[in-house]
């Protein structure tokens, strides 16, 4: 696969038990460069308008891509803004969940069947 692993981290819906609770009846998948160019093009598209730095490079994501019950391809992006904790590396293993921090933490649903996207959520401020 061709992407900047810098920036980027792929998981599958068993690296942590909630992901599969989270997504019930969904089955990981893995993807391709085709997939990936697909899910940056809905990535940048989501951002417009939005309260959030569109300059979309400036985060740190992880990537965690199912089949949902209706066979539609999916990816859940976990994004963080990339000078969180960059001498710490425990971003490549384990989903970053932290509560407030606004618009540096953010997550979007994309829909790489359909090109579209849902349940864009960004954090709260504390």
């Amino acid at each position: 696969l061709n992407f900047d692993t810098g920036k980027i981290v792929i998981f599958n819906l068993n690296t942590e038990e909630w992901l599969s609770k989270r997504f019930k009846g969904a089955k990981s998948f893995s993807l391709t460069d085709a997939d990936l160019k697909a899910v940056d093009s809905v990535f940048k598209k989501c951002l417009i308008g939005k309260s959030i730095d569109t300059n979309h490079f400036h985060y740190k994501r992880q990537y965690v891509p199912f089949v949902d019950k209706a066979g539609h391809k999916k990816v859940w992006i976990n994004c963080f803004c990339s000078d969180f904790n960059d001498d710490i590396t425990y971003w490549r293993k384990s989903i970053v969940l932290v509560s407030d921090g606004g618009s540096c933490y953010f997550n979007v649903i994309i829909d790489i069947t359909d090109n579209s996207f849902s349940d864009f959520e960004v954090n709260a401020v504390a």
